[in-house]
């Protein structure tokens, strides 16, 4: 049977209209939320081509000990030539008085090729290991930030899992409430309770209802701050896949807090500043040193009154090679400056190095403590809210046999719904206090 063009076409836009219409769901993991976060930031990006510069510079550096060669030309028509004036009787002239002559050619031309090569620079070395500590000093800033990057991005992402939980505590205490509003109704209409239990059960069944809405609305604010540590367009439809758990961590007691504070990357950073300050010490403490350079020159003079230069006999060639030492005489008081500055650049990377180990020397201790209150803090809120949970039951049981007023059934209630909020505060501030623990071991 033929279908008629009118339903061919219903049927197409019906198809299309399905297909834009089916939502896919964006399923994200902690650890791609990571790698993404690393992959697209900009500063991470900008950070690495620092990266680049500071490898270009010790190149750029070490390149100082090749031979340079230039070449170069130079073409000139003299439209006046230069005279030079003879004294009387100069090369047996009998013309009295001074005899003006103009020497040279209209056109010169000439073509050089010439090459130059250090051969004793002493300060050169100095400005090679200072480039190739510049270079590791932007590794290890690059590294400072990654690790920041992954503990901003941990820490938005366990956030919205948070409020994601937050919303399934609500949605169980909207249901509840809603229970013990048709309870009350019914309770009431036998006579059981006043009705003023009625219209408390009603208040507070709006009022979870809109704490519910809150927590919804935390949940979109949470993802906002998720995609922007990971500098990505928010996705409507997002499903975060690591779960809201947190496997207990076992400390070592005799972990030691230096070695973990050696590795940090703010502590390598402040080393390798405080080798540049000595670096450039060094190379102002020994002065501007001597230089010897040798330098060679191959070159063609065109030298002729016209343009004939495919004439035979017209190109002259000259070379020559030559030593140039540079010795410097008086520049002793710019030393003398230089060496001071340096010196009390040194004394304040020694201070801030003695300040930031101490900074990371109580972030360690302040962690370590923070995730051992932590664990514990999460097995008190399981057993109470077990404790809770069972109470519930019974009052529960009581309320529905009118042998308890609701005032106090909503006393049990409130334990319940207090006793499940602190599990998931302190599942949640364990998660938290384990990525700070990990950010300050430097992993």
């Amino acid at each position: 049977m033929k279908i008629p063009l009118k339903y061919k076409i219903s049927l197409v836009l019906s198809i299309c209209f399905l297909v834009g219409n089916t939502q896919t769901i964006f399923k994200l993991s902690l650890q791609e939320a990571i790698d993404f976060g690393l992959k697209n930031r900009f500063e991470l990006k900008t950070q690495f081509l620092n990266i680049e510069l500071a490898e270009n510079a010790v190149k750029k550096s070490k390149d100082q000990w090749l031979p340079t060669i230039d070449g170069s030309g130079n073409m000139r028509y003299n439209t006046q030539l230069q005279e030079s004036v003879l004294p009387e009787g100069a090369f047996g002239s009998t013309v009295s008085g001074p005899t003006r002559i103009a020497f040279g050619t209209r056109v010169n031309t000439n073509i050089s090729i010439e090459a130059t090569q250090n051969i004793y620079k002493p300060s050169l070395k100095h400005d090679i290991k200072m480039a190739e500590k510049t270079v590791l000093l932007e590794k290890e800033v690059a590294n400072q930030t990654t690790m920041q990057i992954k503990l901003n991005i941990a820490e938005a992402y366990y956030e919205v899992l948070f409020r994601e939980a937050e919303i399934a505590i609500l949605e169980k205490s909207v249901a509840r409430a809603k229970i013990y509003v048709d309870l009350s109704k019914g309770i009431f209409a036998l006579g059981t309770i006043q009705e003023n239990d009625v219209s408390k059960a009603e208040l507070d069944y709006q009022n979870v209802a809109i704490n519910l809405k809150r927590a919804e609305q935390n949940v979109a604010l949470a993802l906002l701050n998720l995609f922007k540590n990971m500098n990505m367009s928010p996705m409507d439809a997002t499903e975060l896949t690591d779960s809201l758990q947190a496997k207990e961590i076992s400390i070592d007691p005799e972990l030691d807090f230096q070695s973990s504070v050696d590795t940090r990357s703010e502590i390598k950073q402040n080393r390798i500043i405080n080798d540049l300050n000595q670096l450039r010490y060094d190379k102002a403490a020994s002065g501007r040193q001597p230089t010897l350079t040798a330098y060679a020159n191959y070159s063609l003079l065109y030298q002729n009154d016209g343009f004939n230069v495919f004439e035979n006999d017209t190109w002259s060639p000259f070379n020559y090679v030559g030593l140039k030492l540079a010795i410097p005489i008086l520049d002793q008081h710019k030393t003398t400056l230089e060496k001071s500055e340096y010196k009390i650049r040194q004394e304040i990377g020694f201070n801030d190095r003695d300040n930031e180990r101490a900074e990371v020397l109580y972030e360690l201790q302040n962690a370590k403590t923070v995730l051992i209150n932590a664990q514990l803090n999460v097995a008190f809120a399981q057993e109470n809210y077990r404790l809770a949970d069972q109470i519930f039951k019974v009052s529960q049981q009581k309320y529905l046999l009118g042998s308890l007023l609701y005032s106090d059934f909503l006393e049990t209630e409130k334990s319940l719904s207090d006793a499940d909020n602190n599990m998931l505060n302190n599942t949640y501030d364990l998660l938290i206090a384990k990525v700070r623990w990990q950010r300050a071991k430097g992993e």
